[in-house]
C-alpha cells in the first residue's frame, strides 16, 4: 500500500524495548526499501528498534540508494554494526537523505571511521 499511496509523507513503525517489540524482519525491510524507491512522496521513515541487523540494513541501503524522495531515515536500535553501515553510508552519499539517525547501535570505532569519511567527502566549506 505504501508503494502506491500518493499522500503519505511519513511512516513510523518504530518500537521500544519490551514485551511487544516490533520486529519487521528481512521481509519488512525489503518492503520498506521497495516503498522508498517507488513512492517519491515518502520523505520520512522511522524503523527504529526493529532488530533489522545486517541483512535488513543491507535491504534498506539498496532502497535508499535508489530513492528520490526520502529525506529522513531513523535506524536507531537495530543491532547495526560497522559492516552494513558502510553500505548504508555509501547509499546515503548518493541519495537525498539529509537526516540519518543511527543511535543505540553497535557501530564501534570502524563505524565512526566510516561516518567520518562520509562527512569529510561531502563537507563543503561556507
Amino acid at each position: 500500500m505504501l508503494s502506491t499511496h500518493d499522500s503519505i509523507q511519513s511512516v513510523d513503525v518504530s518500537s521500544l524495548e519490551g514485551l511487544h517489540r516490533n520486529k519487521i524482519g528481512l521481509g519488512g525491510a525489503k518492503a520498506a526499501a521497495h516503498a522508498i524507491v517507488v513512492n517519491p512522496i515518502l520523505a520520512i521513515l522511522n524503523i527504529s528498534g526493529n532488530s533489522l541487523g545486517y541483512e535488513g540494513i543491507n535491504a534498506i541501503s539498496d532502497g535508499v540508494k535508489q530513492s528520490e524522495g526520502l529525506l529522513s531515515l531513523d535506524l536507531s536500535g537495530n543491532d547495526v554494526d560497522h559492516r552494513p553501515l558502510r553500505k548504508l553510508l555509501r547509499a546515503i552519499s548518493v541519495s537525498m537523505v539529509r537526516q540519518l539517525t543511527i543511535s543505540s547501535n553497535n557501530i564501534g570505532d570502524k563505524g565512526c571511521d566510516s561516518i567520518s569519511n562520509l562527512l569529510d567527502s561531502t563537507w563543503i566549506p561556507c
